[in-house]
């Protein structure tokens, strides 16, 4: 059983820290009067007007990693944070992964999440697994895409191309 003195005496010492400039505590952030939404229509509205544009630029990355560098992407995650900054996963094979490309795959992917000044996109390269999905973001609104030969093809739909 832990002892909650050294807790708490804990606590009051990182309470006491003040961090340099333009570095915050989550606790800061949370008690902000400052925050980006005021209301969940807000961020909501926000979501529904740039979902779109990230879902496409998503989209175009996975287009450009298997023409420019071999990667091949079958299954991406795009969620969204709480902050309303999207978070692409990209599974990708252990061979695509360990592979020389990589590197450059990561800087093809820096290129395309660093110059949008209205959309705040971070992205993971991953190895293919699914379950890996279950866990990493639990409490996030997740959307997965699944590439098709036929871009735009619905694979749940009953009306196949």
């Amino acid at each position: 059983m832990p002892n909650t003195n050294k807790l708490e005496t804990h606590q009051n010492i990182l309470s006491d820290i003040n961090p340099p400039n333009g570095w915050f505590t989550e606790e800061d952030i949370r008690n902000s009067p400052n925050k980006a939404y005021n209301t969940t229509q807000e961020f909501i509205t926000y979501i529904d007007n740039t979902l779109p544009q990230a879902t496409k630029k998503s989209e175009d990355l996975m287009d450009q990693l298997a023409a420019q560098q071999d990667i091949m992407v079958k299954v991406a995650y795009l969620t969204v944070d709480v902050d309303a900054t999207y978070h692409i996963f990209l599974l990708v094979s252990l061979h695509d992964f360990h592979s020389p490309h990589m590197q450059a795959a990561k800087l093809l992917v820096e290129k395309f999440t660093d110059n949008s000044l209205d959309l705040s996109i971070r992205s993971t390269f991953t190895v293919d697994r699914e379950q890996f999905m279950s866990y990493a973001a639990p409490d996030h609104f997740k959307l997965k895409h699944i590439r098709s030969i036929e871009r735009g093809a619905n694979p749940f739909s009953d009306n196949k191309i």
